[in-house]
């Protein structure tokens, strides 16, 4: 069984009143027929947030793998309910906390991003050459650009994904 992690509050939290294995079930069934219509975020929340407990004794007591729990949970990894469940297993908002310590830690990161030689280096170079050649960059550009530094640096650059896209795609979930 696994242990609860320091900043885990809600570890393994019992069903909610009036809910067994049986009706979470059936709920995540429904879940998965409502991931596929659209314009249905508050339904989908609604029903993420009342299947946690459910969802939490499986990542406890089963430990799937990441495909299946992504065919069993196929909503949770939007990036709206990412922060949801974040928020429900911790108590804390994710991306408010990620962008302040982003923020806070964004000196020893370009010093950091300057060491880098190589193809990589040259990436991220042209990377902060947006932040050098705009000094009046919004907040979310300069996020942005340090975010891609981050992904050039650890390898794992994907065009489509950007704080921007992330913030875009949150913004439209939330207004639905």
């Amino acid at each position: 069984m696994k242990k609860p992690k320091r900043a885990e509050i809600n570890d393994l939290p019992p069903h909610p009143p009036g809910e067994s294995d049986d009706t979470l079930e059936s709920l995540r069934l429904e879940l998965i027929g409502a991931s596929k219509r659209k314009d249905n975020v508050k339904d989908i929340n609604y029903m993420m947030a009342r299947t946690y407990s459910w969802r939490r004794m499986e990542v406890v007591a089963q430990s799937p793998g990441v495909a299946e729990f992504k065919e069993r949970w196929p909503t949770l990894l939007e990036p709206f309910q990412v922060n949801e469940e974040f928020r429900r297993c911790t108590g804390v908002a994710l991306e408010p906390t990620f962008m302040a310590q982003l923020d806070r830690y964004t000196p020893k990161l370009l010093e950091l991003f300057s060491t880098k030689g190589g193809a990589v280096g040259s990436r991220i170079k042209n990377l902060l050459m947006v932040l050098i050649q705009d000094p009046d960059a919004s907040v979310v550009k300069k996020r942005d650009a340090r975010i891609r530094c981050l992904m050039e640096s650890w390898g794992s650059v994907d065009e489509s994904s950007s704080l921007t896209s992330v913030g875009q795609q949150r913004q439209k979930s939330m207004r639905t």
